[in-house]
């Protein structure tokens, strides 16, 4: 009894290869893309929901309007989070390596000498330290940023030219270059 009970792409998932969604063999690959998209397309069409608000359904229009790149697949992705890209915060040094605080890597020695006593050989240690986040990471984060700014002006523009009921464009909430 393959597929008993289950709806047909998770039939075909199971093994059920005779099902409405069937496409002649395993249903792994709509299976993944309706994962990706986050909804399941049935070949019936797309009906919409009496309970979808029309705002709803213009954003939607909008965000289809962006170039599929990053700058809309960040738009969403942080949409559905609540979020925005990070930016990389400003660097700062680190201990590269554990250092316990009287080892660390001798860089010199000096002649030391103490009152009334013989000169002294001493070494000098320090801890090594690295830049934290690397320049180049705090570079890729702020160009990210950037994609995702861009496409949000974008999608303000579109929005901003569609005639919304409930709600209005007014701007973006974020700054262009947090870092600055």
């Amino acid at each position: 009894m393959i597929g008993r009970g289950l709806h047909g792409l998770e039939a075909g998932a199971d093994g059920d290869d005779g099902g409405a969604f069937s496409r002649g063999g395993s249903n792994a690959a709509t299976i993944a893309m309706n994962g990706q998209l986050g909804c399941i397309i049935r070949s019936t069409g797309w009906q919409q929901s009496p309970d979808v608000h029309p705002d709803a359904i213009a954003v939607v229009g909008a965000v289809e309007m962006l170039d599929d790149g990053p700058g809309r697949w960040l738009v969403v992705e942080h949409a559905r989070r609540g979020t925005s890209p990070t930016w990389g915060s400003e660097p700062y040094f680190v201990p590269s390596g554990v250092y316990r605080h009287d080892l660390g890597v001798v860089i010199r020695h000096d002649e030391v000498q103490h009152r009334h006593k013989r000169p002294q050989t001493v070494e000098v240690r320090a801890c090594p330290v690295e830049l934290h986040p690397s320049p180049a990471y705090v570079a890729m984060c702020r160009a990210e940023y950037r994609r995702w700014y861009l496409a949000l002006e974008v999608l303000a523009l579109v929005l901003d030219g569609r005639s919304l009921t409930r709600w209005r464009v007014d701007g973006i909430g974020a700054d262009p270059e947090p870092w600055a």
